[in-house]
């Protein structure tokens, strides 16, 4: 299958198995040609603060397969992998279905993006201080 759109899917990880909570920690976009994915280590320390130690092995080595799998796969495996299955990796990972965009598959265009849906333009060691104040007030 040929790609000849640019495509974008956000992953997020499930915080609440029971409602659904999840926090957008990355982003991946891609089309025929390119590739270009990040994820947010200050959302990941974060959400390792919302579980127990188990999940917390699991969900680094999820998303360790993750950039594995990113970087060793073609563009179209890729596509085919999130489209099919919207897919969620032991309950913890997930990636929103691939979404057309109409923009090329640039640096610029997934760092305007990224910023919007998942640093949110907010200063991580501040937003790192704030929730640890409020996680552990004294």
């Amino acid at each position: 299958m040929k790609i000849n759109k640019t495509y974008y899917s956000i992953i997020y990880i499930n915080t609440n198995f029971l409602s659904s909570e999840k926090i957008a920690i990355g982003l991946i976009m891609f089309n025929n040609d390119n590739l270009i994915y990040k994820f947010s280590d200050f959302k990941i320390k974060i959400s390792k603060m919302l579980f127990s130690k188990l999940s917390k092995m699991a969900l680094k080595d999820i998303i360790r397969w993750t950039i594995f799998y990113l970087n060793t796969k073609p563009l179209f495996n890729i596509y085919e992998t999130i489209r099919e299955k919207s897919i969620h990796i032991g309950h913890i990972l997930w990636y929103k279905q691939p979404t057309k965009i109409d923009f090329k598959c640039k640096e610029d265009v997934f760092d305007r993006l990224y910023e919007k849906w998942i640093n949110n333009n907010l200063i991580e060691e501040q937003k790192e201080e704030e929730f640890k104040i409020a996680f552990n007030p004294s």
